[in-house]
């Protein structure tokens, strides 16, 4: 598929902002990381929510016409866009609700829509993953590795981000996060490397499946123009071998193993902030692969072997 630069910064911007401030309720609820002082509470939540809209206004530029982007909420009941579109909206209210209760010092209401916030953070990370894991016609993206992959990523990100707003106010808790922020990083290493594993596999659909002739061999007589087209531009992406291995390397080393090494030793505000931008970095490149690798059936009928 061609990777639209637009989408690529929507659903890692977003993911990053839905994982910290999902995160970072998670570990004061639980103890793990409690708010220690109001300012630092409104700067995470402010720029958590700043990441998020400036993620979503990202996703409008796809659009051929952005006007109608109120059509996204239409079709909840079968539409995975819709789900996370009525989703990404209801967080605000919810997490406005969060922010007023915990600053009023109402306890119990405060744990109830923090609690909510964060489900509804990951419920929206995970509908726009499902936007992908549910097509069928392109066998990279129809797993559910993708969701789980677009879950773990987010929270990881975030839990870059808490754990270096927890060195820079240079407060307790910060032993607590870094465990956590390290399982996830390797939770995430994991799950990617599960997903190419996956995908390399050889389950290569030909024309003969997408026709459905089993008898014989189906030879493709003509493709039916003589140059590009949208669907050979839009679903058609050509990536070199060696070009593919370097750019995975990239994805694993910038966004999750050079993140957890810092993060394991330590690092201080500096470092904190490095693996925070190593990490954004190595998320693009991986998100970036996730489109370029997806091959849609389509292409069988223009002259591509197998998908």
């Amino acid at each position: 598929m061609h990777p639209a630069l637009s989408i690529i910064v929507f659903t890692v911007t977003t993911g990053l902002g839905y994982g910290w401030l999902a995160l970072a309720i998670v570990l004061d609820l639980t103890g793990i990381a409690r708010w220690h002082d109001q300012p630092s509470f409104l700067w995470t939540a402010g720029v958590g929510v700043a990441l998020i809209i400036v993620g979503l206004l990202c996703s409008t530029l796809h659009l051929a016409n952005p006007r109608n982007a109120w059509r996204s909420f239409m079709r909840v009941r079968t539409s995975w866009l819709s789900r996370e579109a009525v989703l990404a909206v209801l967080f605000f209210p919810v997490f406005a609700g969060y922010v007023a209760c915990l600053l009023a010092d109402y306890g119990v209401a405060a744990a109830l829509f923090g609690w909510l916030s964060a489900a509804i953070a990951l419920a929206t990370v995970f509908a726009t993953a499902m936007i992908y894991a549910c097509l069928r016609t392109i066998r990279q993206w129809h797993t559910p590795l993708v969701p789980a992959n677009y879950v773990l990523m987010a929270l990881a990100l975030g839990g870059l981000s808490s754990y270096a707003q927890r060195e820079l106010s240079e407060t307790g808790g910060g032993a607590g996060i870094a465990a956590v922020v390290f399982g996830l990083l390797l939770l995430a290493l994991a799950g990617k490397l599960a997903y190419w594993l996956k995908v390399g596999l050889p389950e290569e659909r030909t024309i003969n499946a997408a026709t459905g002739f089993r008898m014989a061999t189906v030879r493709l007589l003509d493709v039916g123009h003589s140059s590009g087209t949208f669907l050979t531009d839009e679903f058609g992406f050509q990536v070199t071998r060696p070009m593919l291995v370097l750019l995975k390397a990239v994805a694993l080393g910038s966004g999750l193993v050079f993140p957890a090494l810092l993060v394991a030793n330590e690092p201080g505000v500096a470092g904190a902030f490095t693996a925070v931008a190593l990490g954004y970095v190595g998320a693009l490149v991986e998100r970036w692969l996730f489109f370029a690798e997806a091959e849609h059936v389509v292409r069988l009928y223009h002259g591509q072997a197998a998908v």
